[in-house]
């Protein structure tokens, strides 16, 4: 189990994390020649942490969106003409 105050709890606990001294990425202290333990989040996971589970947003249309954008192939002539037409029915009736 657990515990978002005190760290994991139950047999064998570890107890909080204590932190002792900050140390830069990929340094280890010593002269061990070892390198830290290191973690990267995807662009994925940091947009799902972002949005939460906020409900109505859909991740997929959303990635598949940002990969178009950098590609290139976001903006399309039939995308222009189906937003200039909406807006023409919206704001003239047309």
């Amino acid at each position: 189990m657990v515990d978002h105050v005190n760290g994991i709890s139950g047999p064998g606990a570890l107890g909080p994390k204590k932190i002792t001294s900050k140390v830069p990425p990929d340094e280890v202290p010593g002269d061990s020649g070892m390198k830290a333990d290191r973690v990267e989040i995807s662009e994925e996971a940091r947009l799902r942490s972002q949005v939460g589970s906020s409900e109505g947003i859909r991740m997929d249309k959303v990635l598949k969106v940002r990969q178009e954008l950098r590609e290139g192939t976001y903006v399309t002539d039939e995308k222009v003409e189906n937003a200039v037409d909406k807006m023409l029915r919206k704001e003239f009736g047309i």
